[in-house]
């Protein structure tokens, strides 16, 4: 699901003056829910209670097609109402409706143009379209309303990266992580110090954040980047050790990619023995795919 990765969109609604309107943030709330609709029940022309409906299903990609069924009646009922807009762009962003994401965003700013969260929101689509020049505009915009508003920094580097700007990716994402460090900002950092070849940065960090523990969400991916910094670095015993462990807390289909980097690089460095073992892996499930075709 693409909310998981998603980390703009989620400082959005983390900071969202938006979200403040109808609380904190955009989760799961049954009561607030319950509450919505008794009052579409005593009025069935509440604009209001349908968003808040909406609002308090959570970026759930399974109730997106029932979220967006109240937003859009809010929307008939009151057209004018900018985090209407706002509210549908997120959703339809959680389905990777980003054609009709980027139109309900602009809807939105049509009505409310300084309105920062709907900025970033409107980069990180575009991120997303991989229009790379007009998510940093956007972003850019946000920031000059907004210098210490985290998701505004964050879509600036997301930009950045995209078009392969490492070194002025760098400090956006390090100012993300003064303001709030988040998962998303860490992990994209990691990226680009992996991109700039300063493994041993990446090794450094990803370590410490692997001290957090067995429940740290993206367990995997530090284990993966922290991999590649090893391999980058020459550590090529410790770089095998990752990509092991990550197989092991790897759901089977999923550690595929893993099973790739291990056996090449095992076979850059000569180890035979486990470019073998997945090899027959990798033939495996090459069969199984031909089998269920």
């Amino acid at each position: 699901m693409r909310w998981e990765f998603k980390s703009v969109a989620l400082l959005v609604i983390l900071f969202s003056c938006t979200a403040a309107q109808s609380g904190p943030h955009h989760v799961f709330d049954p009561k607030q829910m319950a509450e919505a609709t008794e009052a579409i029940k005593r009025n069935p022309h509440d604009a209001e209670a349908y968003f808040k409906r909406a609002w308090y299903r959570g970026p759930d990609k399974s109730q997106t097609d029932v979220a967006l069924a109240d937003v859009n009646k809010a929307i008939r009922l009151n057209p004018g109402i900018a985090k209407y807009y706002f509210l549908k762009a997120i959703l339809l962003d959680v389905q990777e409706e980003d054609s009709e994401s980027l139109e309900n965003i602009n809807q939105a700013l049509q009505i409310s143009p300084k309105d920062v969260d709907f900025l970033c929101l409107k980069s990180d689509i575009l991120y997303h379209s991989k229009k790379p020049q007009e998510a940093l505009a956007a972003a850019q915009t946000a920031i000059k309303l907004a210098p210490h508003f985290p998701a505004a920094h964050q879509a600036k580097a997301r930009a950045l990266m995209q078009m392969k700007r490492w070194n002025e990716a760098l400090p956006e994402l390090e100012t993300t992580l003064q303001l709030y460090p988040t998962r998303p900002a860490r992990t994209d950092k990691l990226k680009v110090l992996l991109q700039l070849q300063r493994w041993n940065e990446v090794i450094s960090n990803a370590t410490e954040y692997l001290k957090t523990g067995p429940q740290e969400p993206g367990r995997r991916l530090l284990f993966i980047l922290r991999a590649q910094a090893y391999e980058g670095a020459g550590q090529y015993d410790k770089a095998i050790q990752d990509y092991q462990t990550d197989i092991k807390l790897a759901p089977a289909i999923e550690s595929r990619p893993t099973h790739v980097a291990l056996y090449h690089l095992a076979q850059k460095i000569g180890r035979h023995d486990i470019a073998a073992r997945e090899r027959k892996v990798l033939d495996n499930w090459d069969r199984d795919f031909e089998m269920y075709r």
